[in-house]
């Protein structure tokens, strides 16, 4: 009498078979759950059910480098919205200090020419 391994082989097409297809999470999901972890604003449940997927496995996602590089790469673009955010408020602010300091700068001219009584002569070249 044969063994069951050996009937196995024997018989492939009696011997259980995985469903043909990729294992794990696809790459857009893996994505997705690292984008809204990132944001904490979801408990892990809530995104698990958003993903339809359990916590658990949830959790074991989270062991997976690619998980990890996925929450790099969202860490790193809050990162520079952050920073661009913060630069354009810091230009904004530039940009308005300039248009006063013209303003004052066009203010005390004008106090100058009115304590004068005349105009300032235009400058001259005096190289010769």
């Amino acid at each position: 009498m044969e063994s069951g391994a050996e009937m196995r082989r024997m018989t492939p097409d009696l011997a259980p078979q995985r469903p043909p297809g990729p294992r794990g999470p696809s790459p857009a999901r893996l994505a997705l759950a690292a984008k809204l972890c990132y944001a904490d604003e979801l408990t892990d449940e809530a995104i698990a059910r958003r993903l339809g997927i359990s916590r658990r496995t949830l959790a074991r996602w989270k062991h997976r480098p690619e998980f990890q590089a996925a929450w790099q790469r969202q860490a790193e673009r809050f990162r520079a919205a952050l920073a661009a955010e913060w630069l354009g408020a810091r230009l904004a602010e530039r940009e308005r200090q300039a248009a006063e300091w013209d303003r004052q700068a066009a203010r005390d001219l004008a106090a100058l020419e009115a304590r004068l009584g005349e105009r300032l002569p235009p400058a001259t070249d005096t190289r010769r």
